[in-house]
């Protein structure tokens, strides 16, 4: 990612995104950058997303709408409210574009070492912009994010890591409260253990699901009750429930 956006045209007031079979509906770029035009304090702008199937099927219409996720139209989100919400609020690099001068502030992306896998380089670069930045969301799905199968399991395991490890460093470098910092490892091990229940882990998804109640017990107790059902029924059946719901986008 560095390297291509080092490759870009330095005359260029702007970076889009658009990662590997991902797509962009008609009119994405241009409604972008027609709120650079008219808020010129916006240093990024995003916006909501559907999800495709490996065949180009819409499969889900709206991902922001579906839950309930809140739009920022020209704010800055602190630090500590966009690490604590459940949800990405600002998800994937192909719903993206930046101002150059604002990425630049920011580049290269990522810390250096880092492997060249590091799943969670787009959470991490938008939670920094838009903690002293200003963001403007469009609440219309502009990118067509592909999911399928092979994206289902693949990279679930590096990313919930990589953002578990992102999360410890935000709390030692004092950018977020101890309890936005509990509740989210919590949080990313629950995500952990549905994911491991997707793929017939069962002996993992308990560790995870353990893990999670040792951060925080109450902290999204509907979702651990619903895990801990899950964990009690065969690894085909917990499995096939999992799959189906996680390709919905739920």
């Amino acid at each position: 990612m560095n390297f291509l956006v080092s490759q870009s045209d330095p005359a260029s007031g702007y970076v889009a995104f658009l990662e590997w079979d991902d797509r962009y509906a008609p009119g994405c770029l241009r409604e972008k950058l027609d709120i650079f035009e008219r808020y010129p304090q916006v240093g990024l702008a995003y916006s909501d997303m559907s999800f495709i199937d490996a065949t180009g099927k819409v499969t889900l219409e709206s991902l922001f709408w579906s839950k309930n996720t809140r739009m920022y139209r020209d704010e800055i989100i602190p630090m500590d409210e966009y690490v604590a919400s459940r949800d990405p609020l600002i998800v994937s690099y192909s719903s993206a574009m930046i101002r150059k001068p604002v990425l630049a502030e920011f580049f290269p992306i990522g810390d250096p070492g880092l492997p060249k896998t590091y799943a969670v380089s787009d959470y991490d670069l938008f939670c920094r912009i838009a903690s002293v930045h200003r963001v403007y969301g469009i609440g219309k799905p502009l990118t067509e994010y592909r999911r399928h199968v092979g994206n289902l399991s693949s990279a679930y395991g590096g990313l919930f890591r990589d953002l578990g490890d992102l999360v410890d460093r935000y709390r030692r470098e004092w950018k977020i409260s101890e309890k936005t910092h509990r509740e989210k490892m919590s949080w990313i091990q629950v995500l952990t253990s549905v994911s491991c229940l997707s793929v017939w882990e069962k002996s993992q998804a308990f560790r995870a699901f353990r893990a999670s109640l040792s951060h925080s017990l109450a902290y999204g107790w509907a979702f651990k009750a619903a895990i801990a059902v899950l964990l009690l029924l065969p690894a085909s059946w917990s499995s096939k429930i999992v799959r189906s719901r996680v390709r919905r986008g739920e």
